[in-house]
């Protein structure tokens, strides 16, 4: 069973672009997949914007063993499709 997690704003309708938004669940990329963590934080301007994601253990399929945090460029972040 899959779940689609979207969250379609009006300006994304407008614009087409999606942007990360604190507590929404992402995908990051993670070796050759992706795991899914939480937006914590979001921070800095223009070229340089950077998203702090928390990884929980079971929102990142156990691949952490205890609720951490990275940091990851915007552009690596990715809407979160996953299984429920």
């Amino acid at each position: 069973m899959v779940s689609e997690l979207k969250r379609v704003t009006k300006l994304e309708q407008a614009t087409g672009e999606w942007t990360p938004t604190i507590g929404e669940t992402v995908a990051i990329p993670w070796g050759v997949d992706e795991i899914f963590g939480k937006v914590a934080e979001i921070y800095g301007n223009g070229l340089r914007v950077q998203v702090v994601v928390e990884l929980l253990p079971e929102l990142s399929s156990h691949v952490v063993d205890e609720p951490t945090t990275v940091t990851f460029p915007i552009d690596a972040v990715h809407r979160a499709n996953h299984a429920a």
